[in-house]
């Protein structure tokens, strides 16, 4: 009975760390150095820095604008977004939704008003993707609070 309990509540907890992390690997709760690391062994450069974020670029992939990673006060990471370009040969939202469905599950709602999917990832983090037609980038992004909408 022991055994079983300790199974089920190991099953749990690899569920639950593997909803903290998203694309590109990055995880909610890594320090400012721990994710601009990630980031940068995955051919990112920092462009820009202040005192609550970074972004990053990869100018090797065409399929990303630039990454922004959110910090709080501590310096751990506490969201983060991913901006995709839309390419010529592919729909990119097709690939970001297949992407996120593969790390979090089909489990999303769609908003038809706001044109974005939502995916609860626990009761504080949540991944919100669409189209920001004022840059023409697919968007998602990461965040802890409530779900919020565009």
């Amino acid at each position: 009975m022991k055994r079983m309990l300790l199974l089920v509540l190991l099953a749990i907890s690899f569920v639950a760390v593997n909803a903290q992390t998203g694309l590109f690997e990055i995880r909610y709760g890594d320090t400012r150095s721990e994710s601009i690391g990630l980031l940068e062994s995955k051919g990112f450069v920092l462009s820009e820095a202040g005192e609550t974020f970074v972004i990053l670029v990869n100018e090797s992939n065409p399929a990303v604008a630039y990454a922004e990673l959110r910090f709080d006060a501590d310096d751990l990471l506490i969201g983060w977004s991913i901006a995709y370009n839309d390419l010529e040969d592919e729909y990119i939202e097709d690939l970001v939704i297949e992407a996120l469905e593969s790390l979090h599950g089909d489990d999303w709602d769609y908003d038809y008003d706001l044109e974005y999917y939502l995916f609860v990832l626990d009761e504080n983090h949540y991944v919100e993707a669409g189209w920001s037609y004022f840059d023409s980038y697919y968007w998602v992004d990461y965040y802890t609070g409530s779900a919020s909408g565009y």
